[in-house]
Parts: structure tokens; sequence; C-alpha cells
């Protein structure tokens, strides 16, 4: 967490806010894939 945080010091903030925003969507895939995990619709 701490080199993350470091890292985000030179990265512009639009671009932070936009990685965070989709950081959900990869790990909704592999559980869904892997963990047969079902989530209702209104979070897709």
């Amino acid at each position: 967490m701490i080199t993350s945080n470091h890292s985000l010091q030179f990265v512009a903030y639009p671009t932070q806010v936009l990685g965070k925003s989709c950081k959900p969507i990869p790990i909704m895939v592999f559980g869904v894939l892997f963990a047969r995990r079902r989530y209702p619709l209104l979070k897709y």
C-alpha cells in the first residue's frame, strides 16, 4: 500500500480516479468466472 500511494504521486489526478473506478471490474469478472459468484444486475 505504501508503494502504491507513492507511485500515485506521478500519475495525473483524472487518471487516478479513472483507475480506481475501474478496479472492481476485473474483481467481479474473476469472481463470476472462477468463484461462481452472482451479482445483482445493478452492480454490473
